[in-house]
Order: structure tokens, then sequence, then C-alpha cells
């Protein structure tokens, strides 16, 4: 799903511009729609983390899983834990260019996660044994590389707190105030390569409550 830009404002214009579509709604409507009315016209909050690698990174099922970049924290100037209503993904990067079986399928892919400190690449390996619902809730698949391009592929990937898909809603929706999101890219089996050249991690909240 495609999303829409971020307009690109220091944090001080982007609180100025949401507080004053605040006021003009309370002029209108009773307090308690307001919030509501910013949220369907996603009136958000945004925070970017992005990374342009040094040298592009190519990943193979030997080292896959690979932590490509982390998120900055979750915040918001909502009162609200939990104030995640969308997470955009943008990502630049191909497979290895040729495949011996193109109808075989994509395995080049990104998925991300909720990160804690401490985890590292190996720990995410452990972690990969366990497959019950909470971690499927907790890693999530964004997208494939197409199969056989030597050109960078530009992926868009938005995740959605009132997605039809449940997991996908309770995924950005569990995410709260301090959180912090890896991504990740993989490969499997031998011959696959993930190159990845750049990514960034945008997060909107909700910003009156």
């Amino acid at each position: 799903m495609m999303s829409q830009r971020p307009i690109p404002f220091s944090a001080d214009e982007q609180g100025h511009h949401i507080y004053h579509i605040a006021f003009l709604l309370r002029q209108k409507l009773i307090p308690d729609l307001v919030s509501d009315v910013m949220d369907k016209a996603e009136i958000y909050w945004t925070t970017t983390t992005q990374t342009s690698l040094k040298r592009k990174v190519a990943v193979r099922e030997g080292n896959a899983p690979k932590e490509i970049m982390r998120s900055d924290a979750v915040a918001s100037p909502s009162r609200i834990q939990q104030p995640v209503r969308k997470v955009v993904f943008n990502i630049s990067s191909h497979d290895q260019g040729w495949t011996s079986n193109p109808h075989d399928g994509s395995w080049t892919w990104f998925t991300a996660k909720k990160a804690t400190p401490s985890e590292d690449d190996a720990s995410m390996r452990v972690a990969i044994e366990a497959t019950s619902r909470r971690f499927n809730l907790e890693q999530r698949e964004l997208c494939r590389n197409p199969v056989a391009q030597r050109n960078w592929q530009m992926h868009e990937i938005t995740l959605r707190a009132d997605s039809q898909d449940i997991e996908e809603a309770e995924w950005v929706s569990f995410l709260k105030v301090g959180d912090v999101v890896a991504l990740h890219a993989w490969a499997q089996f031998p011959g696959w390569v993930n190159v990845v050249q750049q990514a960034s991690i945008t997060f909107h909240t909700m910003a009156i409550v």
C-alpha cells in the first residue's frame, strides 16, 4: 500500500500546523470529536529515521537476518501510550540479479520487529525458532525483492493500525511510546543475495487527544 509523503515541517512548524488545525476544529465541533476527525483526516505527528549506508550491504543465507537499521523511539505529543496510527518503510534494494528458475519465487525479503537495546542478530536467530502467534505479531514481513533484478528497487510499505489485516493492525497498535523498530534483511538458499543501499522508517502518531 502506498502512503502519502509526510509534510517536511520542522518539529516546531509541525506542532504549530497541528495545533492550529485543532484550534479551528474546536470552533465548530465539540471537543470530543476533534481527535477523531484529525485521525480520519490523517493529520498526524510524523518522525522519520533514515540511514544511507556508506557501503551497500549484501545479505546471504549464512549471515541472515541482518539488521539494517533501527528507528528512533516512538514519540508523540499526545498523552496516550499507544499513539501509532501507521508506520511507513522506504527501502532501496535488489537481489543478486539472476536466477536459474525465475518461477521459483523471491527468496530475499525484509521484516520489521520491535527491538530491545540488547538484542542483536544472534538473538534474533534464536527467536526465529519460536513460531507462536506472539512471535508472528512481533516479526512482520514487509516485502520481497523482484526476482533477478540488478537495478535498485524502491519499496514503500505502509502498515496501518486500522488495517483489515488483524495481525497488521495489532502490530502497529501495540507499539508504545519509547518503543524502537528494527529493519532486518533476509536471504534464503545458496546463490540468493539481498543487497541494500538505504532505508527509512517513519512513524505517524496521534497528535491530539
